[in-house]
């Protein structure tokens, strides 16, 4: 049986792509993430859920649910495809149609509130410059001490939801928006679907905001949270893959093991 490579080597390798590449995504991890992440053999990847919208010429905001389900299909097939290339881990697909009774309302009520921890982190520990308006200027708080000391959870409820196989779920998020002649949202137009998602207002220089997360399937710790703004539009498949290997650049020594 061929060996596995070591974190070191790994390490190596995707430093010297994420030195090459443009851009990359921000990332916080658990205290226990190193130690943790040697155990994490099968993951199972949540329902990706991006939210794209319109913008009209008069500012109104239009969710358009067919570019939101092309830009969540293209994010799993991606990631299924990056997984193939990890022979040492398992990716399998949840389905939350499978739930019901009490399974499903507790899943609701977990994923509920991981959107309210979702947004506490996008606010607080990512440090975000102000967002400039006509005549306003709106600051997200940062608190050093949140992204220092990064422990955030949902729940031992988690372990209901799957197979007690499965070691972690793996949670893509995110909104995008677009104006209605094609081209990019820029400026205020941001603000205004952070608003309708309620999430963090994130910079002018991008209308887009897109983060995954690691958490363990039997703590409910969030092990690893990531953050992009690169401008990616999720409807073509190349540029999601574009974002899934950002994320995954954080995700590079998952299920190895440890250096001797």
């Amino acid at each position: 049986m061929m060996a596995l490579p070591t974190k070191t080597s790994v390490l190596t390798a995707f430093l010297f792509f994420t030195f090459l590449s443009a851009a990359s995504a921000e990332f916080h991890t658990h205290p226990d993430f190193e130690k943790r992440s040697a155990h994490i053999k099968q993951i199972s990847l949540l329902p990706p859920q991006i939210h794209m919208f319109e913008i009209g010429a008069g500012g109104t905001l239009e969710k358009m649910e067919a570019w939101s389900q092309a830009a969540g299909a293209n994010i799993r097939k991606a990631m299924k495809e990056e997984f193939t290339k990890r022979e040492y881990l398992q990716l399998t697909e949840f389905d939350e149609l499978t739930l019901s009774g009490p399974a499903r309302l507790t899943y609701d009520e977990t994923f509920l509130l991981y959107d309210v921890i979702s947004n506490d982190i996008l606010t607080h520990t990512f440090s975000t410059p102000s967002v400039h308006h006509t005549r306003t200027v709106v600051t997200t708080p940062f608190f050093s001490w949140k992204a220092r000391d990064f422990s955030y959870a949902l729940g031992k409820e988690v372990g209901m939801f799957t197979s007690s196989h499965v070691d972690a779920y793996l949670v893509v998020r995110g909104f995008d928006q677009r104006s209605s002649g094609g081209r990019k949202a820029l400026g205020v137009g941001t603000a205004l679907v952070g608003a309708a998602l309620g999430v963090a207002i994130i910079p002018q220089r991008g209308a887009n905001l897109f983060w995954a997360s690691l958490v363990d399937a039997h703590t409910g710790d969030i092990l690893w949270f990531s953050r992009s703004l690169t401008p990616h539009d999720l409807r073509n498949s190349e540029e999601a893959t574009k974002l899934v290997l950002e994320f995954m650049t954080d995700l590079s020594t998952i299920g190895l093991p440890a250096n001797p």
